[in-house]
């Protein structure tokens, strides 16, 4: 749990993997020697610029900076979810598909993103219910309860 809160973490997976998402919670990507290589340099600087335009805006910064010398920065003023940079279909329903594939196969996963788009054309709304109860989670699947 440790890790899905540490904003350095969560940045040097980020670097590494390119993605953040269940996958980089997991004992074998913490744990990855790239991960805490990054994560040894990875550092977090309050910029007084971006915090006078909190909480009216949710700034952040990230510029990284390679052996070489070359830099990569970039600014947000609105966090991915947020509704002024709001996820697109594709990247809601992929975030489903990750965060349920503890509960459900992918199968299951694809019917009930089916189920969920079309949702105002469905007249009874009692199987997509039934579909969520009492589903015990899947075993190969099961989130590790882990402390970085």
């Amino acid at each position: 749990m440790a890790a899905r809160l540490s904003v350095p973490y969560c940045i040097a997976a980020a670097a590494v993997d390119r993605e953040v998402t269940q996958r980089q919670f997991q004992p074998d990507r913490y744990q990855d020697p790239m991960v805490c290589q990054v994560l040894e340099r990875t550092e977090v600087i309050a910029d007084a610029e971006l915090n006078l335009l909190y909480p009216k805006l949710f700034p952040a910064r990230v510029k990284i900076e390679l052996e070489s010398g070359e830099t990569h920065e970039a600014t947000v003023m609105y966090p991915k979810g947020d509704p002024k940079n709001p996820p697109t279909d594709a990247q809601l329903e992929d975030k489903f598909r990750d965060n349920a594939s503890a509960l459900l196969t992918a199968t299951e996963a694809d019917a009930m993103v089916r189920n969920i788009t079309t949702l105002s054309d469905i007249a009874d709304v009692s199987q997509l219910m039934n579909s969520l109860e009492n589903r015990p989670p899947r075993e190969e699947a099961a989130p590790e309860n882990t402390n970085v």
